[in-house]
């Protein structure tokens, strides 16, 4: 068998499902600036929104309860993501105090947490470090899986430099698996003083445009490394898929991951590509074919297909109908011969297979002398599927193709010939002549007209142009037919 390799360079873990990673900055005046400069938040956006290494666009949606500045203003430059957390003047206990936190989270939910708090406020370090565990369970109460990110503050005196000292071994006793605990050093490489050329402040605790710049980057190294990644996914042979989060790509697609969110990896057992078959082998670490993959890091994940002899899709449709026996896309050997079944769902009526296939009976099999695609079609009893004006439900029971206008395929929808006493399942039919006008049945189906009422016959040229039959009395056989349909009219009321 000749091998053919799908490759998924997955550099990170997926969001679920696409879903946007929702960021909270939730902090103090250093996370909410004011009308004269834009706190660090605004370099994180650009991080995120693609001036990073990689110029990836992650799909991050910052979340706060509002999005102004001190003052309630704008920022300075309103080019980005403004919902935040911060609070002017804030402290922790402020925070976490009359339910102010919990109040907040109601109306967002954050996947991650990026907290910056503990230069305001009179309590001890040690009664701030209690101060933030109940941050954090507070935090988890709204999201079980939430992921902190804490920074040691950019300040070394008092209380706020005892909190500093004991944060990272508040990080090693509050984390978790579900729900993980990051400490992030903002003080080493940090110049507080205003005096000193290279500050990274404008009076000592406000960051200048330098200090917003370290305080973003600190940021966005810290969730790059522990908890935001990407993931590239890409199918060889060219045209060849593989689905991630529910969705199937073929060619390069990238997605934004998440450390505790799972990705769910799918390689479809078998498809086609440049109308060659081909069959799921393995993935390169030996997982299932279908799973959910957690990564810890970058990573190269490679699926592994064989060239086969023929393929096999069996689909529902709807898929709430019922269900298909095999399901999804199988590889087989030419000449194969394949049982399939269909089961409706309860309220639902098994209506036909189509596609490749055409059958009324449920449980079938096919042979496999090329590749098959066939969907078992469900629906309703009292609907149409068909639009022919008969129901689903009366067509099965009469034997009739719910999912075919013309079941007997003699050139009339079954409908018209219901409802003009012909039979939807004779094809014979279609060539009489009931009322005796030289017109068939099929032919005044195609005109519009009554196949029991006699018509003129059509208007023939001649040298004077379009002459009609001349005026007298008629034939036996039109005042017959005239009769008769007069009396099919009563009959049928």
């Amino acid at each position: 068998m000749r091998h053919v390799v799908v490759t998924l360079a997955v550099l990170a873990a997926s969001a679920a499902h696409g879903a946007d990673v929702r960021i909270v900055p939730l902090g103090d005046s250093i996370t909410q600036g004011n009308d004269t400069y834009n706190s660090w938040r605004r370099q994180f956006w650009f991080k995120v929104a693609g001036s990073n290494p990689e110029s990836y666009t992650f799909d991050v949606d910052m979340v706060g309860s509002q999005d102004v500045q001190f003052g309630g203003g704008p920022p300075p430059d309103d080019d980005f993501d403004k919902d935040n957390e911060g609070h002017w003047g804030w402290s922790i206990l402020d925070v976490i105090e009359s339910d102010n936190l919990p109040v907040w989270l109601g109306g967002y939910t954050p996947d991650v947490a990026l907290v910056h708090l503990g230069t305001n406020g009179s309590d001890t370090g040690e009664t701030k470090r209690d101060q933030m565990g109940t941050l954090v369970s507070q935090l988890r109460a709204d999201n079980p899986n939430v992921i902190v990110f804490i920074a040691i503050p950019g300040s070394d005196w008092g209380s706020v430099g005892e909190l500093g000292q004991l944060l990272p071994q508040f990080g090693v006793d509050t984390t978790t698996a579900q729900s993980p605990v990051f400490i992030v050093d903002m003080l080493t490489g940090w110049i507080y003083h205003p005096d000193d050329p290279d500050t990274d402040t404008q009076d000592w605790v406000h960051p200048n445009l330098q200090g917003e710049e370290k305080i973003a980057t600190w940021w966005y190294d810290a969730l790059r490394q522990e908890a935001l990644f990407i993931v590239n996914v890409r199918a060889e042979p060219s045209g060849a898929s593989v689905t991630v989060d529910g969705m199937a790509s073929a060619g390069m697609r990238t997605v934004t991951g998440l450390l505790n969110r799972p990705i769910v990896l799918e390689a479809p057992a078998a498809q086609e590509v440049g109308g060659a078959a081909y069959a799921f082998d393995s993935w390169s670490d030996g997982g299932a074919r279908v799973r959910e993959y957690l990564p810890t890091g970058d990573v190269t994940l490679t699926a592994t297909y064989v060239l086969v002899d023929s393929v096999l899709t069996v689909t529902a449709s709807p898929a709430a109908g019922g269900t298909v026996t095999p399901s999804g896309s199988g590889a087989y050997s030419v000449g194969a011969v394949v049982s399939v079944s269909a089961a409706p769902a309860s309220g639902y009526l098994f209506l036909c297979w189509s596609g490749d296939l055409d059958s009324l009976d449920a449980d079938e099999t096919v042979t496999m002398d090329t590749s098959l695609a066939i969907t078992a079609v469900f629906g309703l009893p009292a609907d149409d599927a068909d639009a022919d004006g008969i129901s689903n439900e009366d067509e099965l029971a009469r034997g009739l193709h719910p999912g075919d206008a013309d079941s007997d395929g003699d050139g009339m929808a079954d409908g018209w010939e219901d409802a003009n006493l012909l039979d939807p399942g004779d094809p014979a039919d279609a060539t009489l002549d009931p009322d005796l006008d030289a017109a068939s049945n099929v032919e005044e189906f195609v005109r519009g007209t009554d196949p029991h009422v006699y018509d003129e016959p059509p208007v023939s040229a001649g040298e004077g142009g379009l002459s009609c039959v001349a005026g007298g009395a008629s034939p036996p056989s039109i005042i017959l037919a005239v009769l008769l349909a007069a009396a099919l009219r009563r009959v049928r009321g």
